[in-house]
């Protein structure tokens, strides 16, 4: 948050860069996001699996479900929740992944940043 408590749009790409069915990794203020379209909307979360830090956006998205390459857990891209734990663990076990706001402006994806 800026020093008003607001929070800040930040361009995070172009709806362009981001077909749907499909995952971009991006940085924007500082952090590695992963933004995802599931059937024309879009979702950004942190880009590091919560189980080892796998990289989220060479995972696999299938409808609102991502799945890390490196353990199989598995995230709803909507809400960061674990919908399926990694190969040693429950998913009611693991951290959700921080998900952030996506807004639409004219052909950027402007992600809310604290």
């Amino acid at each position: 948050m800026n020093e008003l408590g607001l929070m800040a749009l930040v361009k995070a790409c172009n709806t362009s860069d981001v077909m749907p069915g499909r995952l971009k990794l991006v940085r924007a203020s500082g952090k590695d996001l992963v933004i995802a379209n599931v059937g024309g909307e879009y979702h950004a979360l942190e880009n590091w699996c919560t189980h080892e830090q796998g990289n989220l956006s060479e995972g696999d998205l299938n409808g609102n479900a991502l799945t890390c390459p490196d353990h199989g857990a598995q995230f709803d891209v909507t809400s960061g929740r674990a919908v399926i734990g990694s190969d040693v663990e429950r998913p009611d076990s693991l951290e959700p992944v921080k998900v952030y706001r996506v807004t639409v402006q004219g052909n950027e994806l402007m992600v809310e940043i604290p």
